[in-house]
């Protein structure tokens, strides 16, 4: 604590995952992106766990530690959600990273762990794509028509099938058809275990 303020202290990280994956699309495996997505998703089902909201999922906010060990970083949006109905309203001036935003998000600032989990397909497609721009020549104020419109982040060339679909699912306008984070982080493991692949030993701790 500082005063009153609460700090979260990490060990030093090398990078963050943006800088990490930029221009390099054809260098990572689909075996680190897939574990590099399960530790995230598994960080992510903790914070839900525990009636919290990140709000702020996004590739720029994964600190790169040694050993491909990823840790999810920048609370400063991070917030409690209401007991009864699981979700944040913001009303507050605070702005927010527009493209990672789902549709509920922009029309009502309504956060949840659904907001988060369509902000964590957003993340899987900047994994894959080696973190190319989104959603290329729409401009911000055009975001809620475009998701309205039914229109998605293409496929990325380096993701599965299974990977871009799960990306979809993220994005389903309706947020109760969304997964939740324990379902997509034990899906990811059976990616990892079917192509025999493995994932990393983490003593099934929460990051």
């Amino acid at each position: 604590m500082m005063g009153d303020i609460p700090i979260l202290l990490t060990e030093l990280a090398e990078t963050n995952l943006l800088d990490h994956i930029v221009g390099k699309n054809q260098e990572i495996s689909e075996k680190s992106n897939l574990q590099i997505l399960w530790q995230i998703s598994r960080a992510l089902e903790y914070v839900a766990e525990n009636n919290m909201v990140h709000r702020d999922v996004a590739a720029r906010n994964i600190l790169m530690m040694k050993a491909s060990v990823v840790k999810l970083a920048d609370f400063g949006l991070c917030c409690k959600c209401d007991e009864e109905t699981s979700t944040f309203q913001d009303s507050s001036h605070k702005r927010f990273p527009v493209k990672w935003l789902s549709p509920e998000v922009l029309i009502n600032r309504i956060f949840s762990e659904k907001s988060d989990i369509w902000a964590f397909g957003v993340l899987c497609f900047e994994v894959f794509s080696g973190g190319q721009e989104l959603y290329l020549n729409v401009l911000y104020y055009e975001m809620l028509d475009y998701l309205q419109d039914g229109y998605r982040l293409e496929k990325p060339s380096h993701a599965s099938d299974a990977i871009y679909m799960l990306m979809l699912r993220c994005w389903d306008k309706e947020e109760i058809k969304r997964p939740k984070f324990k379902q997509i982080s034990e899906e990811i493991r059976v990616m990892l275990s079917k192509e025999n692949y493995g994932y990393l030993d983490l003593n099934e701790q929460k990051i």
